[in-house]
């Protein structure tokens, strides 16, 4: 084991805001911890620009009308490419395979890392030291998916 000088508080860089080239690594047809709403859950990875590739992000998606965010969920996956107006039924395991190894560009923000509170709720923001100076850690946030066959001058941005 070799852990003596590892940055307990967190070496990840996270990329600046914008729009970047990613291809999905994990993809998973799971329910909410807290509804029990169906969702997909991924794992997305940049792929571009070469700077900051590597980094990852995560993004769950509400795949039931009946549920709160579904909204989100819709728009997310039809951006992923899943034609989420259709009247057949599509099993979420079917769409989480079909997204596995998907690409494309997605549009990242941040937004501060939680940590749970005394009642289990995600309410601490969490810090980390840079500079001597204690700086809140963020995270990948996706916004929005775009099919991999966009143009690319509508890719940059």
């Amino acid at each position: 084991m070799k852990l003596s000088n590892a940055d307990e508080a967190g070496d990840f860089k996270v990329p600046p805001i914008g729009r970047y080239k990613f291809k999905l690594i994990a993809s998973e047809a799971t329910f909410a911890a807290s509804s029990g709403a169906p969702m997909i859950k991924i794992t997305g990875e940049v792929r571009e620009p070469e700077e900051h590739a590597g980094a990852q992000f995560f993004d769950n998606m509400i795949t039931d009308e009946d549920y709160k965010g579904s909204g989100f969920g819709k728009k997310k996956l039809r951006g992923l490419g899943i034609d989420v107006d259709t009247e057949q039924e599509v099993s979420d395991e079917q769409i989480a395979a079909a997204l596995l190894d998907h690409e494309g560009f997605v549009d990242l923000d941040h937004e501060q890392m939680m940590g749970k509170d005394a009642n289990g709720k995600y309410t601490v923001g969490q810090f980390k030291l840079e500079n001597g100076k204690q700086v809140p850690k963020m995270k990948l946030v996706p916004k929005n998916y775009y099919s991999a066959d966009l143009p690319v001058g509508q890719a940059s941005g």
